[in-house]
């Protein structure tokens, strides 16, 4: 409401002001969305829409979104999908693993680099694959990659915080769709 004006005009200083308060929040919210969401992965209570659907339309949006993720980065996103059957699938939660992994990618690849995504059909399974130039993952923290809270130590990773959650939250959103 102050952003847009509600109560009267803001001067720069305010208003960046605004945009601080405005970004932290929507960081704490997202971190108490992923809370919930682990909790109800290990209760098996996460809620799914299963429905019909082919996933180009929203691979194709979620592509569109991700360029204004990190834009000082000037990462390119080749993307690659193959021809797709309609399945039974929770689009959205799917799009949030997608998100994720592309998310991750970006900002853990340095500047001005490449993010390839491949999207195909296989043996009656639609195949994600997602691929960066980043610094890598050692085998030991692989091991640990989707454990709830991990975070590798590397220093470049410290320096983009989180809360280990998201790919422990990917695993159980792919476990859970089957």
């Amino acid at each position: 409401m102050l952003n847009k004006g509600y109560y009267g005009r803001l001067n720069a200083a305010q208003k960046d002001a605004a945009d601080i308060i405005l970004r932290n929040t929507e960081r704490l919210d997202n971190i108490i969305v992923d809370f919930l969401d682990i909790s109800r992965i290990e209760a098996a209570r996460m809620k799914f829409d299963f429905k019909k659907t082919n996933l180009i339309p929203p691979i194709e949006r979620l592509l569109k979104e991700t360029k204004s993720f990190m834009p000082e980065k000037k990462m390119k996103i080749q993307a690659k999908i193959g021809k797709l059957p309609e399945i039974e699938v929770d689009a959205d939660r799917t799009m949030q693993v997608l998100r994720n992994l592309l998310n991750n990618a970006i900002k853990f690849s340095p500047d001005k680099s490449v993010v390839e995504l491949t999207v195909e059909h296989q043996e009656g399974h639609i195949l994600f694959s997602v691929k960066d130039y980043g610094i890598g993952i050692s085998a030991e923290d692989q091991a640990k990659l989707f454990a709830p809270f991990f975070q590798a130590e590397h220093t470049l990773y410290r320096n983009y915080g989180g809360t280990g959650l998201g790919l422990a939250i990917c695993k159980g959103i792919v476990i859970s769709q089957n």
